[in-house]
């Protein structure tokens, strides 16, 4: 056990040091907005626009093709022809 914790702002409390979170992510799945399993290699598409700092807005119904998962179940790695590589929040995009 670490003495490192994450705080979480939404709900003002510390549910868990941050090791111990870190596995509980491991153990969880990418889902998409509908709760769709996301795997890498798969498309995605977005569900509204949405506004990116430093780069070119995501436009409803934009693709991105070929996502990467990452360690948080939250979020996802894809490339841009107009942004580069971007992180992406699951929340915003269903599987296309």
């Amino acid at each position: 056990m670490t003495s490192e914790i994450y705080y979480d702002e939404d709900r003002n409390v510390i549910p868990m040091p941050l090791e111990e979170r870190k596995e509980h992510l491991k153990a969880q799945k990418t889902r998409d907005a509908n709760g769709n399993e996301l795997a890498n290699g798969d498309s995605i598409i977005a569900i509204k626009n949405l506004p990116v700092k430093g780069g070119t807005d995501i436009k409803q119904w934009e693709k991105f093709t070929n996502i990467s998962l990452t360690d948080d179940p939250t979020h996802v790695r894809a490339k841009s022809p107009k942004n580069g590589t971007i992180f992406l929040r699951t929340e915003f995009f269903r599987k296309g």
